[in-house]
């Protein structure tokens, strides 16, 4: 063969898994810069391999479980096998397989055992994350129980109340228990979007070995799953996608413009009835309804963090001709306060007041009636 261009070597149709294609290392010395690597691992390099694109559909504890049960057992897709040290290639431990098409019962005619590199990739694709859905069973009767690569849904009338996952997905998802997270599936069978919380609250460990996740919305429907269908299925820490509740942020702001999106904005009012002084804390909320009590009252002021506009609605007590007197820092214009309105139990006056970081200045709007 030496001498012999590339293009005057035997073609072949097809290569078996461990068939070697040469390569070039760019980076390699010279003279070194030629590589074989096995199709699988090639395969599995540049994402089409079966590792990059069907799930583990099978946890099994030793070979002979394996080669058993085939009939739970897909063509292509992954078998994951605990302990393979029946396997003349594994000295000891774990080991994940492709099923073959045929099924003789021996291992190496029904299986490919898959290279260091595409165990890589299938613990850290999506495929990983592909399930076949194994049960869908009334919350009345707990389950107990998950194959590997499967996932099971419990349910209360038309609506899933709990996720029960496989024992392999418990360990890669062990950093979500107890969280606040939010689950996305999509069901390829059925081709439906769902997205469901899940409470810090709502895990529990179910027979030491599977991981339940309790959901209390509605958004999950019996109605779109199927016993076999296969989900993709992922997870996320509520916190991740941003903020769950404006009350966990003391501080908030806006990175642009709010668009209330034709939707008003609105919120409690504070409230009191005078007893001679009164102080308002105006960064406890924008607008103070104030009823007259047997006294003429004075307003403290304590200034909100920023510029604002602030509204104090005033009703005078069934006596009437109540005054205010309010702080220095409020501006009126021409200098001079307004005179209240004097009527007994219904004499209402509003105030408002723009607040520049250092003076309120107000404008008075009185005697509604």
């Amino acid at each position: 063969m030496a001498g012999r261009k590339l293009t005057e070597l035997t073609t072949t149709e097809s290569l078996s898994s461990e068939d070697l294609v040469y390569v070039v290392d760019i980076d390699a010395a010279a003279g070194l810069k030629s590589k074989g690597i096995t199709k699988a691992n090639l395969a599995a390099q540049m994402g089409t391999s079966v590792a990059s694109s069907e799930p583990v559909e099978n946890e099994y504890a030793n070979i002979a479980a394996l080669i058993a049960d085939q009939g739970s057992q897909t063509t292509s897709f992954l078998q994951y096998v605990v302990d393979a040290s029946a396997d003349p290639n594994i000295a000891s431990g774990e080991a994940y397989y492709e099923k073959l098409a045929t099924s003789t019962g021996i291992l190496a005619d029904d299986y490919r055992l898959l290279s260091d590199t595409e165990v890589e990739v299938v613990r850290d694709s999506n495929s990983y994350r592909v399930f076949r859905i194994q049960a869908i069973q009334d919350d009345g009767t707990p389950l107990t129980s998950v194959n590997g690569g499967r996932i099971s849904f419990e349910y209360s009338g038309t609506d899933v109340t709990a996720i029960l996952f496989n024992q392999r997905y418990t360990d890669a998802i062990l950093e979500f228990y107890g969280k606040d997270v939010n689950v996305r599936f999509y069901n390829r069978s059925t081709r439906v979007y769902q997205t469901e919380a899940v409470a810090s609250g709502a895990w529990t460990t179910v027979s030491t070995n599977y991981y339940r996740a309790a959901v209390t919305g509605t958004n999950i429907q019996i109605a779109d799953l199927s016993v076999n269908n296969r989900v993709e299925f992922f997870i996320v820490e509520a916190s991740s996608g941003g903020l769950t509740s404006i009350v966990e942020d003391t501080t908030p702001q806006l990175g642009g413009e709010l668009d209330t999106n034709g939707h008003s904005v609105g919120g409690d009012s504070q409230s009191a009835t005078g007893d001679g002084t009164t102080t308002i804390d105006w960064k406890l909320g924008n607008i103070f309804d104030f009823q007259f009590g047997a006294f003429n009252e004075v307003f403290t002021f304590t200034a909100p963090t920023k510029a604002g506009t602030f509204i104090l609605k005033l009703v005078q007590d069934s006596v009437g001709s109540r005054t205010a007197t309010f702080p220095a820092a409020v501006k009126w214009t021409g200098g001079t306060a307004p005179t209240l309105t004097t009527t007994a139990t219904t004499g209402t006056d509003i105030i408002t007041f723009y607040y520049d970081g250092t003076s309120y200045f107000a404008v008075q709007s009185l005697n509604f009636s």
